[in-house]
């Protein structure tokens, strides 16, 4: 049964709660690898896919068993594995593909070299598992999802805001805290562009920030029945989609981004 998915440059990469792994170049699905990452009592917990600065296509796989694998799309050769001293929930590379974020069953969020695996620095704030991480095209900026009901992120110490600032390249231990309606905060996914942040609770709320002036004052909640499997940006970061899981009324939920005037932009239902 698949735990996590991802899509991008081409490629579908599926997990499953028993540490077994699929890979589908989507141009050529005969190609398709299956396999196994860890025994299977260690599940999958997320995958993503991304460019390194080395060329290629890499798949990262999060596991139980408190690795990070770095998988090549065309060899299928696990190229890195690097161990942390926890479950790990996520990872999100910087776009710059030098640091890796980490999160998992551990209070802290670790800041590792993308390539050598050595931990840069270790963040603390969080009173809880993490379970959710992304960056920011800005390529400095990024946030955490937790089970303390938060969401956090590192500040521009540019900006002039009414809250704390902080500059994620000197890396403090002090954050911007959006908390949740209801639940631990599962989900988390800066639109390409940048301009908004998606927060998904684990049932019936994802909460829409605008990061466009890096207040991120202005929300939109968007609210349903049933538990959310996921949430995510199409790559012009127009559409917005929603996986509910509810045995009754699951499905993918897709919002368009709606100009009514130039200061006024939400996010509207397309297909239910």
């Amino acid at each position: 049964m698949p735990s996590t998915l991802s899509c991008a440059h081409n490629v579908a990469a599926i997990g499953g709660y028993s540490g077994e792994y699929a890979i589908i170049p989507l141009h050529d699905n005969s190609r398709l690898r299956i396999g196994s990452l860890a025994e299977s009592h260690f599940i999958t917990n997320h995958v993503d896919i991304v460019t390194p600065r080395s060329g290629g296509v890499n798949v990262i796989w999060a596991n139980n068993d408190a690795k990070i694998r770095q998988q090549d799309v065309e060899t299928g050769q696990f190229v890195r594995t690097h161990e942390l001293k926890w479950p790990i929930n996520a990872t999100a590379t910087s776009p710059d593909g030098r640091i890796r974020a980490a999160v998992g069953d551990a209070k802290e969020v670790v800041l590792m070299d993308a390539s050598r695996g050595d931990v840069i620095k270790e963040l603390w704030g969080h009173n809880h598992w993490s379970f959710a991480v992304d960056w920011r095209n800005d390529g400095y900026t990024f946030v955490t999802g937790n089970q303390d009901m938060s969401a956090r992120y590192p500040i521009p110490q540019n900006l002039i805001v009414d809250f704390r600032l902080w500059d994620a390249r000197y890396m403090t231990d002090s954050f911007l805290t959006l908390p949740a309606k209801m639940g631990a905060i599962r989900s988390v996914h800066f639109s390409p562009d940048g301009k908004y942040l998606a927060i998904a609770e684990p049932a019936d709320y994802v909460h829409i920030y605008d990061a466009s002036t890096g207040l991120y004052e202005d929300k939109q909640t968007i609210e349903y029945i049933g538990e959310t499997a996921g949430v995510s940006f199409d790559p012009s970061g127009d559409c917005l989609f929603i996986g509910n899981a509810d045995e009754l009324v699951g499905s993918i939920y897709e919002f368009g981004r709606v100009s009514r005037k130039e200061s006024e932009i939400s996010w509207e239902d397309i297909i239910l």
